[in-house]
């Protein structure tokens, strides 16, 4: 009988027991599942978003991550990402934070889009240009060639020594990132049968760059000399080095070539 009595005591107890495991258990499950289903509403970049370009709605998203592996600063709604600028990349699936956005208002202008530190200077276009060989992104060189003017004075109350030789070309500015050409020069051409009646035809009558501001300094000294002639050479996508040259002159390049001068008309 104690027997008996014994064993069933024991069964009740292990049955005590095992609820009282298996409420701990649930409870512990329970609380890491609350745990891990706190969840919030976050703005995600669906694509690389590039440097200084206002962000477009189709560049972001709304995505539900845990709240513990949210960062400080993130945002919950697209309409506090869209139509702001990120002044560094921001690569697909990253978290957009305030910290990484300016407000740009919407404006799409060359002022929100342009890198900092630099400047926009304009520059008359050349042959290379009118061709349409150029466009907006590539970059140039500037090529100048000093021809004095004929109405230069060459009587002077004290002597001068020219900064450069009559006729000498040099490469200067290297590198140039074209931002936009535009402005629209009226040039009159006769049609092979219409000798009487001329064509119109629009070329560009300037360029913009994209420059550091001592650069544009020199740009603008070169464009408002009136000794000086100016043109463009076309760089290969992606080159960015920076060439050493020597100055050419016509004499130079007789002497290079060859050229017996005493054979030429004098």
């Amino acid at each position: 009988m104690k027997g008996r009595r014994s064993g069933i005591m024991l069964t009740a107890l292990g049955v005590v027991l095992a609820l009282v495991v298996g409420l701990l258990v649930f409870i512990t499950v329970q609380s890491n599942t609350s745990r891990q289903i706190a969840m919030a509403d976050v703005v995600v970049a669906t694509e690389d978003i590039p440097e200084r370009v206002v962000i477009k709605p189709v560049a972001v998203a709304v995505k539900s991550l845990p709240v513990e592996a949210i960062p400080v600063g993130a945002l919950a709604k697209t309409d506090d990402v869209i139509g702001k600028m990120a002044p560094a990349k921001i690569y697909a699936g990253e978290t957009i934070l305030s910290s990484k956005l300016v407000d740009s208002k919407g404006q799409t202008g060359l002022s929100f889009t342009m890198e900092k530190g630099k400047v926009l200077v304009t520059f008359p276009a050349s042959n290379i240009v009118g061709l349409g060989l150029v466009k907006p992104g590539d970059t140039v060189d500037v090529l100048v060639t000093y021809r004095p003017s004929k109405n230069k004075t060459t009587q002077q109350t004290t002597p001068t020594v020219d900064l450069m030789p009559p006729n000498m070309t040099q490469l200067t500015m290297q590198n140039l990132k074209v931002v936009s050409i535009g402005g629209q020069t009226t040039v009159s051409q006769q049609g092979p049968q219409q000798s009487q009646q001329q064509q119109q035809q629009t070329q560009p009558s300037f360029i913009t760059f994209a420059t550091e501001p001592q650069d544009a300094l020199a740009l603008k000294a070169i464009k408002d000399s009136e000794d000086l002639v100016i043109d463009l050479a076309l760089r290969s996508a992606g080159d960015d080095t920076i060439f050493k040259t020597e100055p050419v002159t016509i004499k130079g390049i007789l002497e290079r070539y060859g050229v017996n001068t005493s054979l030429l008309p004098r």
